[in-house]
């Protein structure tokens, strides 16, 4: 316990129970399948210095979307990069105001309202990965994001299907992309007719 004021980058394995008060100085963490006590733990009193943020879990709980929250209320002042994997649900996001030092955000499923609340809280983001999920959505007003130049879509975990209408609305929302990257499965239909325009 004396030596771990000293830990700058802790990396947990998963289904360790393990008290984050006593890493204090912590600037990089990542949580492999955390016990939700654990992601109750998650917080800037406890981890102040946190700059670098992965939670990969294999289950939707309810302190994973109070995490989001205080992600996204910039609750973490010091946060620039965060990694928030699972595989199952779309991701929400309750309450939110401008985290304006998050640079690179890695997700999975997001919809284009979650999507477009990202960027409207992010607005230095340079860096996306996601899963796209089609709702067919219509949002009335397109909030352009300057700052976003690197966008990877992964659908390699699920099927793409011919949606121009909900990748039309992801990317004209980003006119200043400089490079994107989109991961499908090989048997996904060919896709470059939608991104001619771009």
């Amino acid at each position: 316990e004396i030596y771990s004021f000293y830990v700058h980058t802790l990396i947990v394995d998963p289904w360790i129970d393990f008290n984050l008060i006593h890493f204090p100085n912590v600037r990089r963490l990542t949580l492999n399948s955390p016990f939700p006590k654990v992601i109750e733990q998650l917080k800037a009193n406890v981890v102040p210095y946190l700059e670098h943020l992965s939670v990969f879990y294999t289950y939707n709980m309810y302190e994973i979307n109070l995490l989001h929250n205080e992600i996204f209320s910039n609750r973490f002042p010091n946060l620039i990069s965060c990694e928030l994997l699972e595989n199952q649900t779309l991701m929400t996001i309750q309450k939110s105001t401008q985290s304006p030092l998050i640079r690179i955000l890695k997700t999975k499923f997001i919809n284009l309202s979650i999507y477009e609340k990202i960027l409207s809280v992010c607005p230095n983001l340079y860096f996306l990965k996601f899963s796209m999920y089609s709702s067919n959505e219509l949002l009335p007003n397109v909030q352009l994001h300057k700052n976003l130049k690197y966008m990877i879509v992964d659908q390699s975990e699920t099927d793409w299907f011919d949606d121009e209408f909900t990748l039309s609305e992801f990317l004209a929302r980003v006119p200043n992309l400089e490079q994107l990257v989109f991961h499908r499965r090989n048997y996904s239909r060919n896709i470059i007719q939608y991104f001619e325009q771009y």
